[in-house]
């Protein structure tokens, strides 16, 4: 057990670097900013090195120390946004692991999603906060951009507007996509008023905004 208390630490102490190495980097700036895909798979490969058992021993530890926040208040309203769930939830009773419709739908205990399963991106964000809990823990995931609300609890990474989307529990998903910011030392107020754009036109959505604000404007 101190061996493996050992290890853990070990490979912590090693991920902080690299998170480190990868602000800090010559790399990382000629990138602008932008993250590595490669390094952040090596990451979680890393991170699954270490013990379930180690992760679900700091669960309470690191729920104390967030209560403890000045924060925390806010982080708790937070919380209540992006989870509108009350109480426990029945989720469907068989196991599902496919394709339904234009979507992936997996129910089943958590540790049976694989890297495999739809994607490494989104297995390792969805594994960092499940590692916590019990691996047989059942869990509802619909990853991808979902536009719809799940019949049953569901981890999503996106949900509809309205009122009626309980069962859409949002978690930051994908974050080597979405949330790698550039590194930008101008100001905003010292910033021109116009934006460049290099998606498709396809959509009819996509074709007005751009004539509302691009062509309307010229």
């Amino acid at each position: 057990m101190v061996y493996t208390r050992n290890l853990a630490s070990f490979i912590n102490k090693l991920l902080t670097w690299i998170d480190y190495y990868m602000a800090n980097s010559l790399f990382f700036r000629l990138r602008q900013g932008r993250p590595s895909r490669l390094l952040f798979i090596v990451k979680g490969y890393m991170a699954l090195m270490v013990p379930r058992s180690i992760y679900m021993s700091r669960r309470e530890r690191l729920i104390r120390a967030a209560s403890l926040r000045q924060d925390y208040a806010h982080i708790l309203e937070r919380v209540d946004y992006y989870c509108k769930l009350k109480g426990k939830q029945a989720l469907p009773k068989e196991a599902i692991n496919d394709h339904r419709g234009n979507h992936y739908v997996f129910v089943d205990e958590n540790r049976n999603f694989r890297p495999s399963t739809f994607s490494q991106a989104y297995y390792f964000d969805l594994w960092r906060p499940t590692r916590y809990f019990s691996g047989k823990q059942r869990i509802g995931f619909v990853p991808g951009d979902i536009d719809f609300t799940p019949q049953f609890p569901a981890i999503v990474k996106s949900r509809p507007i309205s009122k009626d989307n309980n069962n859409s529990v949002v978690l930051k998903l994908d974050k080597i996509r979405h949330f790698g910011f550039v590194l930008d030392n101008i100001p905003f107020r010292d910033k021109k008023p116009m934006a460049i754009s290099a998606g498709e036109t396809g959509t009819i959505n996509r074709k007005l905004l751009g004539y509302r604000y691009i062509i309307a404007n010229e």
